[in-house]
């Protein structure tokens, strides 16, 4: 059975391997980087050590070495370029995932329960992303800064606290009326209205203190 090379013949791993299980290859004659190859992919399908040195014909040590050289070919040092990356990519993800549920959230065709649920966790992946993008660095920890900088760029569905904290009690509403809302998102609901209570008194003191200042001036 004649082997063939992985990266001369630009085949998939995968069709090599299908190969090798229905007897058409025989592992034994593939060079130590073909193998490689292989054991990468077996690897990332979630097979042991012991069913990969079986089907490849080779011992679990040779079959382990070949994991850690695997390992160390793809370790990763620290890297600003590749923090930003993934920080845009991760950020992107979530916004298409707060968006997708919004959508779900202002269709009329959805149930109540769906629409409530969809609201409730959009606000949850929004609020995830802003604690993540807080702990990375990347906005202030001070809430009514994070807030009050969300209001200015969400597309016109939010403009004040007033407006959101309306729309929570609308879902909370909803919630109370619907007994297929899980508990955990009602007691989150209640949660995020004690949260804008207390940003928005912060933001009322901050506007007193400002009004102080300008007046001694």
């Amino acid at each position: 059975m004649e082997c063939e090379n992985i990266k001369e013949n630009e085949i998939s791993v995968h069709d090599v391997l299908n190969k090798v299980k229905d007897g058409i290859l025989d592992p034994r004659s593939f060079s130590k980087e073909d193998r490689q190859a292989c054991v990468e992919v077996l690897t990332l399908e979630g097979l042991q050590v012991s069913s990969m040195a079986s089907l490849l014909k080779k011992s679990d040590k040779t079959i382990s070495r070949d994991i850690k050289e695997i390992n160390l070919r793809n370790a990763l040092l620290p890297n600003v370029d590749f923090a930003k990356e993934m920080v845009g990519r991760f950020l992107k993800m979530s916004l298409n995932h707060h968006g997708y549920l919004m959508r779900i959230a202002r269709n009329k065709e959805a149930t109540i329960s769906e629409r409530a649920l969809s609201e409730a966790s959009a606000w949850k992946v929004l609020d995830g992303t802003i604690q993540r993008l807080q702990t990375l660095g990347y906005l202030f920890a001070k809430p009514q800064a994070i807030v009050g900088d969300i209001f200015h760029h969400v597309d016109g569905d939010v403009t004040s606290f007033d407006d959101l904290t309306r729309q929570i009690i609308e879902i909370e509403k909803i919630s109370d009326s619907d007994g297929e809302i899980e508990k955990d998102i009602k007691d989150d609901i209640t949660k995020m209205k004690i949260i804008l209570e207390k940003i928005k008194s912060s933001e009322e003191d901050n506007n007193k203190k400002e009004n102080t200042n300008e007046d001694v001036g």
